[in-house]
């Protein structure tokens, strides 16, 4: 992973946001996983073959009922404004045949690979503490960045159900979201009997990508997941109202109102276009945002900060927050038509003292453990500008 240095308060926020979320996600998985091991460690007149075998069949059981959800609300053309973004273009029913196919693959030594900490494609949920994830990274070969982090936990949070357990409590892993409209309810016979708790009133997602991200939620927690551009609002220091109604689009077309400015347009890229863009700079193209962490070199290539999802095409699936690298000419040259536009949070003041990627991490988990006191099944209200006490 590239090195480099933070002082720009947005890179600094963007990296406690996704950093915040990994940690949560590796403690909620290992919460589960505890359960799973107590289940076997005490369970010895139960056939573990068996148990497996039930495992498997909820999990065909739980995607057919995700996926049946997902077509009936297609179907219905139910409003937003009834379910809710995440609701609406949630990839569960995705996630939970990938979590399918796994378990059929592993058959007699799933709960011992789960019991060992080896979860989906049979990887370790380890946080290495001089890295962030990288989005895009190889699904077999790394745990984050990818699909796997998702899908572990639908994996491991149906296994647990499986067995008798139905706390399903996983900040940063799995958040409830309840329908907008408290009177909608889906319809009778939809929900097998025992999916996800109370999801007739809410649905289970997985993942610290959502569409949509949390901004329509009560309860507000530095583990909620995001969406590209509620994550670009929380690291420009907009307030709450704010953050419920930005978008993409939105910043496009109204981005004054959110305290930006315009940079530049790059159509046709030059060296004093690139000598413009700075860290902490917005990169908009197309329905995507991101935090600019790296100023371009002299081939146009940048790093970003940003939270994608994208589990559903063939290969290089990616999900989650992490770092990105984009070279603006080729993008450029892939999509003529859409020009990039990179813009300016006015009123942000940048760090008074620059740290290193790798301090700035170190810092980040060292006030988790703080903020968590030992209990990681609990929520942490407030915003991740928490992490950044004491940065000036």
């Amino acid at each position: 992973m590239q090195e480099f240095n933070i002082n720009s308060k947005s890179v600094a926020h963007m990296i406690a946001q996704i950093r915040a979320k990994q940690l949560a996600i590796r403690d909620s998985q290992y919460e589960v996983q505890k359960s799973i091991v107590a289940w076997e460690e005490h369970q010895n007149d139960i056939n573990i073959q068996d148990a497996q075998k039930k495992i498997i069949d909820d999990l065909e059981k739980f995607y057919n009922t995700s996926k049946s959800i997902n077509n009936y609300l297609k179907k219905q053309n139910v409003k937003v404004e009834d379910i809710g973004f995440p609701i609406k273009y949630n990839k569960t029913d995705l996630q939970l045949k990938m979590a399918y196919e796994y378990a059929k693959e592993k058959k007699d030594n799933l709960i011992e690979q789960i019991k060992n900490g080896k979860f989906y494609h049979g990887l370790s949920n380890s946080v290495n503490s001089e890295e962030l994830p990288i989005l895009q990274s190889n699904n077999k070969t790394s745990y984050w960045g990818n699909e796997n982090s998702s899908v572990s936990s639908a994996l491991l949070a149906v296994t647990n159900i499986s067995l008798g357990n139905t706390d399903v409590n996983m900040p940063g892993a799995a958040t409830f979201y309840p329908f907008y409209n408290p009177e909608y309810t889906l319809p009778e016979g939809l929900l097998s009997q025992d999916y996800f708790p109370n999801a007739n009133k809410n649905i289970l997602l997985f993942g610290d990508y959502q569409f949509g991200g949390a901004r329509y939620l009560k309860h507000q927690s530095v583990f909620s997941p995001e969406d590209c551009s509620s994550a670009i609002g929380k690291a420009t220091g907009l307030t709450t109202e704010q953050v419920k109604s930005i978008s993409t689009r939105e910043i496009r077309e109204n981005y004054s109102k959110y305290g930006y400015k315009l940079i530049t347009t790059l159509n046709n890229i030059n060296q004093k276009q690139l000598e413009l863009i700075n860290p902490g700079d917005i990169y908009l193209c197309k329905t995507h945002t991101a935090i600019i962490a790296t100023k371009p070199d002299n081939f146009s290539n940048i790093t970003t900060l940003q939270f994608a999802r994208d589990i559903d095409r063939e290969n290089n699936k990616i999900l989650g927050g992490g770092l990105y690298d984009y070279n603006l000419i080729e993008n450029l040259k892939k999509d003529a038509l859409n020009p990039i536009h990179i813009l300016r949070a006015k009123n942000l003041e940048p760090l008074h003292e620059e740290i290193s990627l790798q301090g700035f991490l170190n810092k980040i988990d060292e006030k988790y453990d703080e903020l968590a006191l030992g209990d990681h099944t609990k929520e942490v209200v407030g915003d991740c500008s928490v992490f950044l006490e004491n940065l000036g």
